[in-house]
């Protein structure tokens, strides 16, 4: 049985410079049987990252342009959904019939909840999303994930951070990516 709780840690793409940031940390957990909270975590000297200010919380397209967080993950039925998250409180949400193929957006049930908290040292992401109709039953099995950030540096250079990369520019629609597993009790 796998825990309710899954904490894993992102790595930086090789071709990139993380700058001042040290990690970058998400803690994923299934709430209820449709209600999944992400909590990610950079660590690092914050003050040096390019964070988009506050906005409407409103779907937005094209906020991996910036700081932004993603979550993908496979469907039980058919290909993978997309999720993006920025620190202005806005959110993106996307499915795909298979690898970077028939885009389309996702409606859901309501609209994610995110939270942002800025410390010294650390910046702090926390999404409540609820994924009713998304997430499989028991019978459907386990959901394969990728975690990943797209980070933007006050000096212009942006830094690409997923749990597992594959060869060539960062790319996090890759299968190849999807190394973590959704998790599927209820805390």
């Amino acid at each position: 049985m796998k825990p309710p709780r899954s904490a894993y840690q992102l790595v930086c793409h090789p071709d990139d410079t993380a700058g001042q940031v040290e990690s970058i940390t998400v803690d994923v957990r299934r709430l209820s049987p449709t209600m999944m909270q992400l909590l990610y975590r950079i660590s690092g000297d914050v003050s040096s990252l390019n964070i988009p200010g506050r906005a409407k919380p409103e779907k937005r397209d094209e906020l991996w342009r910036h700081t932004c967080f993603e979550l993908f993950f496979t469907l039980a039925y058919a290909g993978y959904c997309e999720f993006n998250f920025s620190p202005s409180l806005q959110w993106a949400a996307y499915r795909f019939k298979s690898y970077r193929e028939a885009m389309a957006d996702l409606e859901l049930a309501s609209s994610p909840r995110i939270q942002v908290e800025t410390t010294p040292g650390v910046l702090t992401l926390d999404v409540l999303i609820d994924m009713q109709e998304l997430l499989p039953s028991e019978a459907d099995g386990e959901q394969q994930m990728a975690l990943a950030a797209v980070v933007e540096h006050r000096d212009g250079d942006v830094s690409h951070w997923a749990l597992a990369h594959t060869a060539g520019k960062p790319d996090f629609h890759h299968p190849d990516g999807f190394v973590g597993v959704l998790p599927d009790n209820v805390v």
